[in-house]
Parts: C-alpha cells; sequence; structure tokens
C-alpha cells in the first residue's frame, strides 16, 4: 500500500515555520498564523490525535489578532532620533518612520489565548508522537519530543503570557513588537519553535508518525 504524498508531520512543519515567522509589508503578516495553526490541526488530526487538533483549531482562531497589526507613521529628527510632530516634520521634510503601535487588553488577551491554545497543542502532541516513538523502539526520537515538550513552555508561550500580565498590571498597552532586551527573548521562542518543525520533518517517514491506515495496513484476503 502506498502511503500519502504528504507526511502528516510535514504538515505540521510547515504549519509551525508559519506561527513561527512574521513577514509583514505594513500591517498584514503575510506568512499567517492562522493558517500555520490549521496546518498543524490537520496534521494532527491524520495521525487521529484529536486532542492536539481541537486545541490548534482554537490557536487559529484566537490568532487572527495578530493577523494585522495597528500602525502609524511619524516623522523622526535626523539627529536625536526622536519624534517631532507632523507639522514640524512636513516643514523641514524630516524622514519617517513607521511605528507599530500599541494595542487593547482585550486583543492583548486574545492573542495569550491563541499562544496557550498552541502551547498545549504542541504539548499534547509531542507527548503522544513521543509515546508512539518509544513504542515503536525510537528512543532517541522519543527523547528529542520530550526534551522539546518541557522547552516549548518554558522559551515560547510564559514569557509571552508574562509580559501581557505585566502590562495589564501596569495598567500599559501591551506592545506586540517587542524591543531592546525582550528581542532575544523573542528570539529564543521562534527558535524553539523552528527545532520542533525540524524534529518533525525530519521524522516524517518514520512508522510511528504515520497515520494508522498507513502504519498499520489491513491484511490482505487471503
Amino acid at each position: 500500500m502506498r502511503g500519502p504524498a504528504v507526511r502528516p508531520l510535514a504538515v505540521v512543519a510547515v504549519g509551525l515555520v508559519l506561527v513561527a515567522v512574521d513577514f509583514r509589508t505594513r500591517s498584514l503578516d503575510l506568512l499567517p498564523d492562522p493558517l500555520g495553526w490549521l496546518l498543524v490541526a490537520l496534521g494532527a488530526w491524520r495521525l487521529a490525535l484529536v486532542k492536539p487538533a481541537a486545541a490548534a483549531g482554537i490557536a487559529a482562531i484566537a490568532s487572527l489578532s495578530d493577523l494585522l497589526l495597528p500602525y502609524r507613521w511619524i516623522y523622526v529628527h535626523p539627529d536625536t532620533g526622536g519624534t517631532v510632530s507632523r507639522s514640524v516634520g512636513e516643514e523641514l521634510d524630516y524622514p519617517q518612520a513607521q511605528r507599530w503601535d500599541v494595542i487593547s487588553d482585550g486583543r492583548a488577551g486574545t492573542m495569550v489565548l491563541a499562544v496557550l491554545a498552541g502551547g498545549l497543542s504542541l504539548w499534547w502532541l509531542l507527548g503522544d508522537l513521543g509515546r508512539r516513538a518509544s513504542e515503536a523502539g525510537g528512543v532517541e526520537a522519543a527523547g528529542r519530543l520530550r526534551t522539546l515538550r518541557l522547552i516549548l513552555p518554558v522559551v515560547w508561550v510564559a514569557p509571552f503570557v508574562v509580559a501581557v500580565a505585566v502590562a495589564v498590571a501596569d495598567s500599559e498597552p501591551f506592545d506586540p513588537v517587542w524591543n531592546g532586551g525582550a528581542e532575544y527573548v523573542a528570539l529564543a521562542g521562534l527558535i524553539s519553535l523552528l527545532a520542533v518543525a525540524g524534529v518533525l520533518a525530519l521524522a516524517r517517514d518514520s512508522a510511528w508518525a504515520l497515520p494508522p491506515a498507513v502504519a498499520q495496513p489491513a491484511p490482505r484476503p487471503g
């Protein structure tokens, strides 16, 4: 029996790349997170992993809040780098720069829901795959999956939730684009997602990573 042309874990891996990487022209993310989570849900569903698929579906809906980020154009003083008023900037022909706007607490909460649902989906997915790999004798693969399962909540989920919680506690709007030292925290989260995508992509042809009908084909009538 021939297997499917596209393996479920390959679909999941592509979805995670879309989630991890933002590529925006002005406000629109051209690598949309909702599509990424839908691919994760599809891959998990094809593996008969219902809970990861359902959580990824919730993440897809909630991540619509991050699809378009509000922004504005400001005039920048060429020497100090500070912001100047529109009238001064136009009069002196100062350069313009795009500045992302902060967002409301409600929208930030929806972004948190997307990250929590996505993190839960990957927690369940990596756990289920780790068990399948272990039962199939893939001890090293199971170890990698379990390690990534422990890393993701700490490196990707927790920092985002804490950042939103701190902004709300301080009665300040949440800035979705992190600057300064926070950029390194965001980079660590991005790398962790890409690491999961890479591990899953490399394991896509393993017996434990195939849909049940492919991994255990029905016996031929004799």
